[in-house]
């Protein structure tokens, strides 16, 4: 609003004397350059309280596996600078969430996959002044983890031994076994491929430790290890 200030001036007239008041206005002449920049301040105000989501990431690489716990972490820009966190996790197939965190300061959530299959993780940051509300959301695959049921060491005769694996796990399996003396080296006896079998023959007796190697087609692998006396 405009300042204003009231002065008084007297005017003679013979014998008569005249008060007259003026109402004088202070109109500074840069009014409308102090609102454009009051303008400018509020628009960039509104430009860094812009609420976004800077960083939303999982603990594993996809696909992952069923029984492996994955690590879901979030960070959020902007706003007030204090924020609450929100993730649930949505099987695709069936539509239903099979995992829920509800809003929190706590921007790290856990959740361990009991099914393989097609599932989105969702995060919602609030803003928690405003409550505005900004969304993320990954989709991955969740995979069979590697199983090895069974890995049988069988004396044929002698020091010739046969190895048999059963095993389960995403996709096409490969197998690899290797060999080693309680003070030796270890030599590969079998490369990786899929037969699930491999005959043997050690030239020399004594302890040997036994590793078997089992690749899925995402590339996991698991190690099972077992020894054997040879006489």
């Amino acid at each position: 609003m405009f300042g204003a200030k009231i002065q008084k001036k007297i005017i003679g007239l013979g014998s008569t004397i005249i008060i007259v008041m003026l109402l004088i206005f202070n109109i500074p002449v840069y009014a409308a350059e102090r609102k454009e920049s009051s303008e400018g301040a509020v628009e960039m105000a509104e430009e860094a309280e812009t609420l976004d989501i800077i960083n939303f990431t999982l603990s594993e690489a996809a696909p992952l596996a069923v029984g492996k716990p994955i690590l879901m972490s979030a960070k959020g820009i902007g706003g007030c600078g204090n924020y609450r966190y929100k993730f649930y996790v949505l099987d695709k197939q069936s539509g239903i969430s099979v995992f829920y965190q509800n809003f929190s300061v706590d921007n790290v959530a856990k959740w361990t996959p009991k099914r393989p299959g097609n599932y989105a993780i969702y995060v919602l940051i609030q803003d928690c002044v405003s409550g505005n509300v900004i969304s993320s959301v990954k989709e991955f695959q969740i995979v069979k983890r590697i199983v090895v049921k069974s890995f049988k060491i069988t004396k044929i005769k002698s020091r010739k031994v046969k190895f048999k694996i059963k095993a389960t796990g995403y996709g096409t399996l490969r197998y690899k076994i290797a060999v080693k003396k309680v003070k030796g080296k270890q030599t590969t006896i079998k490369k990786y491929g899929k037969s699930k079998t491999k005959i043997y023959t050690f030239r020399k007796k004594g302890k040997y430790i036994i590793y078997l190697y089992v690749k899925d087609a995402n590339g996991t692998e698991k190690i099972i290890k077992k020894s054997i006396i040879l006489h």
